[in-house]
C-alpha cells in the first residue's frame, strides 16, 4: 500500500471510528455500518469523499434531503439539520457547488437563520442560487403524497443534481406509511422527499447518483421497514 493510500486509509478509519460511537448503546449503529462496510469495502467517509470529489464540480447543484418531524411537539429535530447546514458550507468551500436543502416546511426558518451562521446566503429561487456566489438552496417538499411525484418530476426537469444526500430524511415502507424510531405512524408529519431521493436514483437521466448515509450511522428510511 503506497503511503497516501494509506494516510486516505487512516482517516478514513479515525472518522468512521467517531461515527459509530454508541455512548447509549442504542446498537443499532455499529449494526448497520458493519452492513454497509460490507457493501463498499473500506471506510464509509472516505469512500463517500471520494464519492463527491468525482461527481461534483463548480456550480454544480447538490440536493440535500433532510427533516425528520418528531413526536410529541411535532418539530424537527436539529441534528441533522445542523449537519446538512454544515455539510453545505463544505460543499461551496471545496468544490463551488450549489447545495440545496430540501426539506418540509416546518424546517424552513431554522434553515434559513443557520445559513448566515455558517456563512451562506439562502434563496427559495434556484435561479438566484446558481447566480450568486456563496450562496445555497431551500426547496419546500410536500407532505402530501399524491403531489410527490409531480413536484419531483419538475424538479428533476429543472435540473439534475450532481449528487444527492439524505441526512435524517424519512422513508416510507412498501405500504407508503413513515414511522418514527418508536414504532408511531408518523406520515401526516413528514415531507415526501424520498420520492424525489427515488425518482434520482432510478432515472435514466442523472448522470450521477450518491448517497451517503453519514449523519448519526444510519438512513432514517430504515426506519419505514416497520408495519
Amino acid at each position: 500500500m503506497e503511503r497516501d493510500d494509506l494516510e486516505k486509509r487512516s482517516i478514513g478509519e479515525n472518522l468512521d471510528a467517531l461515527m459509530v460511537l454508541d455512548p447509549r448503546g442504542y446498537g443499532v449503529c455499529r449494526i448497520l455500518y458493519a452492513g454497509s462496510r460490507a457493501v463498499t469495502g473500506e471506510p464509509l467517509t472516505m469512500h463517500a469523499a471520494e464519492a463527491l470529489c468525482r461527481s461534483v464540480h463548480e456550480g454544480d447543484l447538490v440536493y440535500i434531503l433532510m427533516g425528520f418531524v418528531l413526536l410529541p411537539h411535532k418539530v424537527p429535530e436539529m441534528d441533522g439539520m445542523v449537519s446538512s447546514m454544515l455539510l453545505s458550507r463544505a460543499l461551496v468551500l471545496a468544490f463551488g457547488a450549489k447545495p440545496v436543502i430540501v426539506c418540509p416546511q416546518d424546517c424552513v426558518e431554522a434553515v434559513k437563520r443557520c445559513a448566515s451562521v455558517v456563512g451562506l446566503h439562502i434563496y427559495e429561487d434556484i435561479a438566484t442560487v446558481r447566480e450568486l456566489p456563496l450562496s445555497m438552496g431551500v426547496i419546500v417538499f410536500t407532505k402530501d403524497a399524491k403531489q410527490a411525484p409531480a413536484q419531483a418530476e419538475a424538479m428533476i426537469a429543472g435540473g439534475l443534481p450532481a449528487a444527492v444526500i439524505s441526512v435524517e430524511a424519512p422513508g416510507a415502507n412498501e405500504r407508503g406509511v413513515y414511522h418514527n424510531a418508536g414504532g408511531r405512524d408518523v406520515s401526516a408529519l413528514e415531507a415526501k422527499s424520498d420520492v424525489l431521493w427515488n425518482a434520482l436514483r432510478y432515472s435514466h437521466r442523472s448522470a450521477h447518483w450518491f448517497a451517503s448515509v453519514l449523519s448519526k450511522g444510519y438512513f432514517e428510511s430504515g426506519m419505514a421497514a416497520r408495519r
